[in-house]
């Protein structure tokens, strides 16, 4: 988790090349569990733009945002948090959503899927 505080200007950049590179080849729907509103979450970087430069890329996007609520036991295999730090970015991603009016829906895990897949249908076919 700290170690890639300090790469999101790295992260981010990978993330948006792959979005970019989707959209070349008329890629019409990408689906992902890691917005590039993620690299705010995570962000460390010390560089007074790089929200902005953030936001003005997702901006670009017809976004859909979910958040997924918690609702199963924590597993921290293959995690870089314990359940408090799992928490702690939860936190952060709503502050976020709130802080830089990025609308999003909480959904629930046994319903995340029939929810996402009507908004696709209604907003995107």
């Amino acid at each position: 988790y700290d170690i890639l505080k300090n790469r999101q200007m790295y992260i981010f950049s990978e993330q948006l090349n792959e979005l970019r590179t989707l959209d070349d080849n008329k890629i019409d729907l990408v689906i992902t569990d890691g917005s590039l509103i993620n690299s705010i979450v995570y962000s460390k970087e010390d560089n007074p733009h790089f929200n902005d430069l953030v936001l003005y890329e997702f901006n670009k996007y017809e976004n859909l945002t979910y958040y997924l609520k918690r609702e199963t036991n924590y597993q921290t295999s293959g995690r870089r948090q314990d359940i408090n730090g799992a928490l702690k970015v939860d936190e952060q991603t709503l502050n976020t959503f709130e802080k830089f009016n990025i609308d999003y829906k909480e959904v629930g895990l046994k319903n995340s899927k029939d929810i996402i897949l009507k908004d696709i249908l209604k907003n995107f076919l």
